[in-house]
């Protein structure tokens, strides 16, 4: 039987998007640990499992090539073939962890190759802009909206949160409810 004060904890960290749950429960509590805006959508999904399994088949080619490779040449298959796979779990793991983290504190904007962190009293505004976005964040550019945060040296800081996202698309209601969490947070944190 199970204790009933022992609460689930999620497996991975970076999909619990719900703010502390072993919080105080009085006003004093600040949220220190970024958490993650809105969840991975299943078009992000999808390309994270397309990455980690070609990554597999690039490790197992990777392993029979060191297997049968002898002397001097195991060598250099080794290393050879040791960069691509890291590059592809890394390129994995990446592409997963992409996005908006939010904390009483500020805010930080996780890329595939930078992350950069903005506290909220150096954030003015955050807008709806429609532009032209990038279609599932990678492809050619189409009509669509972006988050944008307006910081104080005048300054835009387009955010991963569009209309047209791996997260977002054909999802509206989705995007719609990452904006205006994100808007909400700034409004209560500066």
């Amino acid at each position: 039987m199970s204790d009933p004060r022992r609460q689930q904890r999620p497996i991975f960290r970076f999909f619990d998007r719900d703010p502390d749950r072993h919080r105080p429960l009085d006003g004093d509590y600040v949220q220190v640990r970024p958490v993650r805006l809105h969840r991975p959508g299943p078009w992000r999904t999808a390309l994270v499992i397309m990455l980690a399994v070609a990554s597999a088949w690039v490790a197992v080619t990777a392993v029979v090539a060191v297997i049968t490779a002898q002397g001097f040449t195991r060598v250099l298959v080794l290393v050879l073939v040791a960069v691509p796979v890291v590059s592809a779990w890394w390129l994995t793991s990446r592409v997963l962890t992409t996005g908006v983290y939010i904390h009483d504190g500020g805010l930080r904007l996780s890329r595939v190759l930078s992350i950069t962190e903005v506290d909220w009293p150096a954030v003015i505004d955050v807008r709806r802009v429609p532009e032209q976005v990038p279609l599932l964040g990678i492809g050619p550019r189409v009509a669509g909206e972006r988050l944008v945060l307006v910081l104080a040296d005048a300054t835009d800081l387009a955010t991963t949160v569009t209309s047209r996202s791996a997260d977002f698309l054909g999802r509206p209601e989705a995007y719609d409810m990452a904006a205006l969490r994100l808007e909400r947070w700034w409004r209560h944190s500066r």
